[in-house]
């Protein structure tokens, strides 16, 4: 599948669970084939790749990072792609990292409510 067309896909679903302040699961993205981001034996992981381009892509357009709210069904918390991300340095300790993590993945809830309601407002005036 085109790299592009993964992207939009993955950044999509992403939105969706924004819009609806909900974490959307990792292995989700992997069980489902229709993303693309099937993992195969031997090769760089696709998904990472594209949650850390969809977040660089946000933060240069003066967002927070979207891909904050994609995180792993058993600890709840994103992977190390995004820890990596978080703390290039790698000098936070665990509880550091999770409370930046909260505090980014509520910036990214917040942003696309305020998004959403604004297209709201938006579209009343029309009424």
């Amino acid at each position: 599948m085109q790299h592009q067309i993964v992207l939009d896909k993955v950044k999509k679903r992403l939105v969706e669970g924004a819009r609806k302040r909900e974490t959307v699961f990792y292995e989700d993205f992997l069980a489902d084939a229709s993303y693309g981001v099937v993992e195969e034996q031997g090769k760089p992981n696709k998904l990472g790749t594209i949650l850390r381009e969809i977040s660089r892509e946000e933060v240069l357009m003066g967002n927070p990072p979207l891909s904050a709210i994609c995180v792993l069904k058993k600890e709840g918390t994103p992977g190390p792609e995004f820890r990596s991300f978080m703390d290039p340095a790698e000098q936070l300790n665990e509880q550091q990292l999770n409370a930046m993590w909260q505090f980014i993945r509520d910036a990214v809830f917040d942003y696309y409510e305020k998004k959403e309601s604004s297209k709201i407002t938006k579209f009343r005036r029309y009424l």
